[in-house]
């Protein structure tokens, strides 16, 4: 049986017997703390789209449930085309490969101009034509970005952490801007 899923967020126990196919900007969290996903897979077809195994450390979910989660018909692999995180007592698996960019950058105040993405895990001291030129910005949910007025981090800065949602800042402080 196929359950397509596209509310916003929805939480079982498991599933026994099914393909789930999750669409849009959704949440899935399954409960179970042994078995969630029995002679069942999860499609995840979105980037916004989120898996949870709410009782189940990350470790646990590499090893045995990743094989059963899928990502635009391919098996999810963890650091290459899914990013496997720690959520609260358990797991998030996100469909986000590691050249995946979570944040946008824009010349102008309310994401108008040139606009530029970074990628994750990157130190940037030197923006290019974007030095001094950030005036908001754009991140996506489950990231943080540190915004700093010089190159090597000193002087003013802020931290932004994206953690219920994306985060959508469209005129900076003026010590950033």
């Amino acid at each position: 049986t196929t359950i397509n899923i596209t509310d916003k967020e929805v939480t079982v126990e498991s599933y026994i017997d099914k393909e789930i196919i999750v669409n849009g900007k959704c949440d899935l969290h399954l409960t179970s703390s042994t078995q969630p996903l029995s002679n069942s897979i999860v499609r995840i077809n979105t980037e916004d789209s989120w898996l949870f195994m709410d009782n189940i450390k990350p470790s646990a979910v590499i090893s045995t449930i990743l094989q059963y989660v899928y990502v635009n018909d391919q098996l999810a692999v963890n650091k290459s085309n899914v990013r496997v995180a720690i959520y609260k007592h358990g797991t998030v698996i996100m469909p986000h490969a590691p050249s995946y960019k979570p944040l946008t950058v824009f010349a102008e105040q309310n994401f108008a101009g040139d606009s530029s993405k970074y990628a994750l895990f990157s130190r940037y001291t030197s923006l290019g034509t974007f030095n001094n030129k950030i005036r908001s910005f754009k991140l996506k949910r489950g990231y943080m970005a540190t915004l700093a007025a010089t190159s090597d981090g000193t002087g003013y800065s802020r931290v932004y952490i994206a953690d219920d949602g994306d985060l959508e800042i469209s005129v900076l402080p003026m010590e950033l801007d």
